[in-house]
């Protein structure tokens, strides 16, 4: 039991100790790259620019916050700004807006992103099951190929395939994890549908977004935990007012301002969302505006 405590101890120090001092970026990105040769460990690229609010906020918000420090520290992380000397890089790796994370293994390839700012549970989240794959895609794929109903596993793959970019072996695969695990059971099915949906998303054209839509949307039904269905609802907001709908955007948000374990900062921002859309959609049912420093239903 001593040996526990102080074991438990020690980690609690360790942990406190990596928060104070923050994550350790790296130089630059060959060294990243060569470190990442000897460590097996993914490099997380943080494409940033000056100017634009969501890289501070990205920076204020998410990347300080203790559980994201400790979990960085699992990768090679480095900080880029895609505008200056990292320019050729973003271009390289078709970074089209910012922040963009993203994670590339020792051999350069890009093996998962993030886009845009996200909250510190998305974060951590979506990290998650980016290191997920990394270390278990090769089981992944085995399961499937011995068993190819094994709905779990094709979620796993969905979601790891539309990361890459590989859309269609993604879209080859959802049948069956639709099929296998209709009402997402297994827990692995909106991470799926939300990987689709940002792969649609991030094509920017009006018919991909439509589509990206409909993944969100059901990436919000399906979801069980907050992180993830907090994630769909204001991807699927941004998809409507995208397309100039932002009457549809209101119940989506008011779906995610419901959700539990929301923080102040997050809720405050799908309450900004809200109220844009309140007022573009010219008001109606549900979408009455509030003012940000009034307590919602669930304060």
């Amino acid at each position: 039991m001593v040996v526990r405590i102080v074991f438990s101890s020690v980690l609690a120090i360790l942990a406190a100790a990596t928060c104070a001092t923050g994550i350790d970026w790296r130089p630059n990105f060959a060294a990243a790259i060569q470190e990442a040769a000897s460590s097996d460990k993914l490099v997380m690229i943080d494409f940033y620019n000056d100017w634009w609010s969501y890289c501070k906020e990205m920076d204020e918000q998410t990347l300080t916050d203790p559980g994201v420090v400790i979990k960085v520290g699992q990768f090679i992380p480095i900080k880029i700004n895609g505008e200056k000397d990292g320019a050729k890089l973003a271009a390289q790796y078709h970074v089209a807006g910012y922040p963009t994370i993203l994670f590339v293994d020792k051999e350069g390839r890009s093996v998962g992103h993030i886009d845009g700012f996200v909250f510190p549970p998305q974060f951590l989240d979506q990290v998650d099951q980016i290191l997920d794959a990394h270390q278990n895609l090769d089981k992944y794929q085995a399961r499937i190929k011995k068993s190819p109903s094994d709905a779990l596993a094709a979620e796993k793959l969905v979601a790891i395939y539309a990361r890459r970019g590989s859309i269609k072996d993604s879209l080859a695969l959802l049948p069956i994890a639709l099929n296998g695990d209709p009402s997402n059971r297994k827990g692995a099915l909106t991470h799926a549908l939300n990987a689709i949906g940002d792969y649609y998303f991030a094509q920017g054209t009006k018919d991909a977004v439509s589509t990206a839509s409909s993944y969100f949307k059901r990436g919000l039904e399906a979801g069980q935990l907050s992180a993830e269905k907090s994630y769909s609802g204001e991807k699927l907001a941004q998809c409507y007012l995208t397309m100039g709908q932002p009457a549809l955007a209101v119940p989506a948000l008011n779906q995610v301002l419901n959700l539990s374990g929301l923080g102040p900062n997050e809720e405050k921002a799908v309450q900004t969302m809200l109220n844009t859309a309140t007022r573009e959609a010219g008001g109606g049912p549900g979408a009455t505006e509030i003012p940000l420093d009034t307590p919602t239903s669930r304060s």
